[in-house]
């Protein structure tokens, strides 16, 4: 649940232009700030995100919405439905006294229903309002408006249980209603009655991370401690987070101490699985069980360069196909991993060490530079252009690419690569296969750019476990290097 509000306050905070410098100086060989252009208000927002341990790679690549608020908000609504309330109207939390951000974002006022729409079986489909009386939208648009049906004097307020709020769509002074809507608020809509359009709920979903500090000792909360140890921000009585979380967490709070071995995969080009968790709850397994326990029951594997789960999970098109030349996939890696598991678990054979990681102050995970040092079971892949991860040359100038490819001890050997050379079509080059596979290798080829332009560069390369490189493999161990190439 926090990781979307951390995600969504980052965008109601940072214009949507800004935030598409951050991701344009975040691509490896941007030559770019970070920082650059940000006001202190909207730098401490994206301290504030990377500090809640997004993956700081995973900037160039993500749609940040306000609207990311409300997934797994269900919770928040139903257990403490008191919050949005205090949110706007007690000193201590933001909306009582809104930043300029929030308050140009803010949605709030009552239109009056003018008419009503039934279709064939006398159900409401749609109602239009008084058009002098719909508010104007705010500066995130119609993201998160929510529609609270009243009574004609404004002030009763029509409920039932958990149905709080219509679905549905606001176009002109026309709601068009969507999906599943409570039968009680749909009686209640007749002419003369009132609705609340507002988006008080998502705004004050954005910032409930930093008035629910979670009791587990997680480090993302620590931005929110004064240096005392007490609470920057006033602290709700329920934590929320763990009840919109229990059912992936199979009905239980995660202490550690695991029953069954274990292999944990994350990625550091994830947005939507902050990587540092990974670490945090290897922590929490050697606290609980000791490290030679954890040794025989418990691995943890980091795919640098990784999206969100194995596989892409993008249509295929140009979207997908840019995200190929930004990212490794990691199905073979997880196929290899259920491999192992399966050998650990029937046969006793252990698997390969853990990667070996550190945390910076920013709850950013960062690996050793050398497969020997980091382990697991990626290849890694130490590309330059030039020498340098940005290089910068004349039309028809040639360029050397170079690379080391290592895979980590015991991980496998190196079979094939292919290059990308940031042509507009997103095409690799056709893959080149090792005649005698090798656990490292050295790649150099020359190449030249006949128009001025932006190139970014990737080289795909592939291990396997054995060696082999089976057409029909299901195993491959990817990684990618990018540079860039700017040619004047």
């Amino acid at each position: 649940m926090h990781s979307f509000q951390w995600d969504a306050l980052y965008a109601l905070a940072v214009p949507k232009a800004k935030r598409l410098a951050v991701a344009a100086a975040a691509a490896p060989g941007s030559g770019r700030d970070l920082y650059a252009g940000l006001t202190a208000e909207e730098r401490a927002a994206l301290d504030e995100l990377l500090n809640a341990g997004f993956a700081r790679k995973a900037l160039e690549d993500w749609t940040f919405e306000v609207s990311a608020a409300l997934a797994l908000s269900g919770a928040l609504a139903q257990f403490d439905p008191g919050y949005e309330d205090d949110f706007w109207s007690k000193p201590g939390y933001e909306g009582a006294a809104p930043p300029p951000y929030l308050a140009a974002a803010k949605v709030d006022d009552f239109a009056t229903i003018t008419g009503v729409q039934r279709d064939s079986k006398d159900v409401v489909t749609a109602v239009t309002f008084d058009p002098t009386s719909v508010p104007k939208l705010g500066s995130i648009g119609a993201e998160g408006l929510q529609f609270y049906v009243y009574a004609a004097d404004g002030v009763t307020r029509v409920t039932n249980g958990d149905a709080r709020t219509l679905s549905g769509k606001l176009a002109g002074n026309t709601l068009t209603l969507e999906g599943d809507n409570d039968p009680v608020l749909l009686r209640a809509l007749s002419k003369g009655a009132k609705v609340r359009i507002n988006n008080r709920f998502v705004l004050a979903a954005c910032f409930y991370p930093r008035h629910s500090i979670l009791d587990n000792g997680s480090p993302a909360y620590d931005q929110y401690r004064n240096p005392d140890g007490t609470p920057k921000y006033v602290q709700r009585d329920l934590q929320t987070a763990y009840i919109a979380n229990i059912s992936s967490s199979g009905g239980r709070r995660q202490t550690g101490n695991i029953k069954v071995r274990t292999i944990v995969l994350e990625n550091l080009f994830d947005p939507a699985s902050y990587p540092y968790v990974g670490g945090f709850y290897a922590d929490e397994v050697r606290a609980a069980m000791g490290p030679r326990a954890t040794d025989d029951m418990f691995r943890l594997y980091y795919q640098d360069n990784a999206p969100h789960g194995a596989f892409p999970a993008i249509t295929p098109g140009p979207e997908a196909a840019k995200q190929a030349t930004m990212t490794a996939s990691v199905g073979g890696l997880l196929h290899q991993a259920l491999l192992d598991m399966a050998a650990w678990v029937e046969r006793g054979v252990a698997p390969l060490p853990s990667t070996r990681y550190s945390r910076d102050a920013m709850n950013q995970i960062v690996l050793p530079d050398s497969a020997a040092a980091r382990g697991g079971l990626q290849p890694v892949v130490d590309l330059t252009a030039n020498g340098v991860a940005r290089a910068e040359v004349a039309v028809n100038q040639p360029v050397t690419l170079s690379a080391r490819i290592v895979m980590p001890p015991h991980a496998g050997r190196v079979v094939r690569y292919a290059w990308y050379l940031g042509t507009p079509d997103l095409e690799f080059e056709p893959s080149l296969s090792l005649a005698k596979p090798k656990r490292t290798i050295r790649v150099k080829r020359t190449v030249r750019f006949a128009e001025p332009g932006d190139y970014a560069i990737t080289l795909r390369v592939e291990g396997q476990r054995d060696g082999r490189n089976d057409v029909n493999g299901t195993t491959f161990l990817q990684n990618v290097g990018r540079v860039r190439v700017v040619v004047r």
